[in-house]
């Protein structure tokens, strides 16, 4: 019975993202044990893992003895230079991510962040800096900023790793405000801490009801962010200290969890057709035409440092898209939204039509119905549409249904054909 060695190895890239972890050497034998999150097996074999993972790797005495490495590499899926950790369009389809996932506004744990300012702060009741506002002890107080405040960083927070944030929330002290009611400011974001981004141009600083703060709190909103970032800065426009003190700052997040609409094993954010349907996200999703490959469903414009292409962008590498989005269609296969273009049959027609209805005094043709070609019924008019039965639930209100029969929905709003089986729904595709 071989003697087994078990090498422990803790893995942490940074950023608390999706890695890649290869290993080099000779096959391992891996057996993972119920301590274990992954195993690798195999020389030069890839795994992808959370950002922090441990594993336990079980090799026999003589496999020891060789040379063996770990390297660790940030994903990236799409091969476009943008780490997942930081890219909000996994699969280039010029669809954001949060768009193709279920996502839930989420409280963030605080452990981690740091926070600093251009503004020189006062301490009460046990604080000592600006880390009281996330220490979770609400008798602590940061109170009466002083400096300038037009173009300055009234505070800064450095997350541990690149979130979503939607909210951040100042909780006050009772009756209390930390700015002036009315001041202004911006929200903006950054992965560098040079280059900023603006995730709201303007807001006013109010005080109203608080969401997770004890009291009343000032609520910065970001509801639409759709970028991970590190840094996120609260930027003055105008304005000035009330007198009052804050106790406590909260944060949500945006928390995604993949979706796969057509069970395909490939997530709604990777696949570049969702509902299996054969049209493309970017299509059914509204993408402008020219932006996107017809034949890859892929962007084909240039991609900014957010790893969506500036030019479905109202500023580049914001994540706010300038078109109006429409994923609804990507994911339901009933909805095709790609045009159907067939080349017509060329030669000869070899059947005629033997029956037409026609409203014309006079026919558009000299032997109307019998020389329109590859027609079972020609219906002939200028003014009038054809009126097909009209009812609500045809699979209970026609008792005997034929192979064949057309009904209108209403309850549906679609054209529904018995097929023998049952009720369905009739949608554009392609005759092949």
């Amino acid at each position: 019975m071989s003697n087994w060695y078990y090498i422990p190895v803790s893995l942490y890239n940074g950023v608390g993202t999706p890695m890649l972890i290869k290993s080099s050497s000779s096959t391992f034998s891996s057996t993972p044990t119920s301590t274990t999150n992954t195993y690798i097996t195999g020389q030069n074999a890839t795994v992808t893992v959370d950002g922090v993972s441990y594993f336990e790797y079980r090799l026999t005495a003589a496999q020891v003895a060789n040379d063996f490495y770990f390297a660790i590499a940030d994903l990236d899926s799409d091969s476009d230079g943008v780490s997942d950790a930081l890219d909000i369009d996994d699969d280039n389809d010029g669809v954001v991510d949060t768009t193709e996932m279920s996502c839930t506004p989420t409280t963030l744990t605080k452990t981690g962040i740091q926070i600093t300012s251009d503004l020189t702060y006062s301490f009460a009741n046990g604080a000592s800096s600006l880390q009281g506002l996330i220490d979770g002890n609400e008798a602590a107080q940061v109170t009466t900023p002083t400096g300038t405040f037009a173009n300055a960083t009234w505070l800064k927070f450095q997350l541990p790793s690149a979130k979503v944030l939607t909210k951040i929330e100042i909780g006050h002290a009772a009756s209390q405000l930390l700015f002036t009611s009315g001041s202004t400011y911006k929200l903006q974001g950054s992965n560098d801490n040079t280059t900023w981004f603006d995730i709201v141009a303007s807001q006013t600083y109010t005080n109203s009801t608080p969401v997770l703060a004890t009291n009343n709190s000032a609520k910065l909103d970001m509801a639409n962010n759709v970028t991970p970032y590190i840094f996120y800065r609260v930027m003055g426009i105008s304005g000035s200290s009330a007198g009052g003190s804050a106790q406590e700052v909260y944060f949500t997040e945006l928390k995604c969890n993949d979706l796969d609409s057509d069970s395909d094993t490939v997530v709604n954010r990777m696949d570049l057709d969702s509902d299996g349907d054969l049209c493309f996200d970017a299509k059914e999703t509204g993408v402008t035409a020219s932006k996107f490959n017809a034949t890859t469903g892929v962007i084909t414009g240039s991609i900014g440092v957010n790893g969506l292409a500036d030019d479905l962008e109202t500023t580049a590498d914001t994540g706010f898209i300038n078109y109006i989005a429409t994923y609804s269609k990507a994911i339901n296969a009933l909805i095709i939204s790609c045009d159907c273009n067939v080349a017509p049959a060329t030669g000869t027609p070899t059947e005629y039509a033997k029956v037409g209805v026609s409203v014309l005094d006079v026919h558009t043709t000299s032997n109307w119905p019998t020389d329109i070609p590859n027609a079972h019924l020609v219906l002939e008019s200028k003014t009038k549409g054809l009126v097909i039965t009209r009812m609500a639930d045809p699979e209970t209100n026609i008792a005997n249904p034929v192979e064949g029969m057309i009904v209108w929905d209403t309850d549906n709003n679609c054209l529904k054909l018995y097929n023998g089986t049952a009720w369905i729904c009739t949608v554009k595709s392609c005759n092949q």
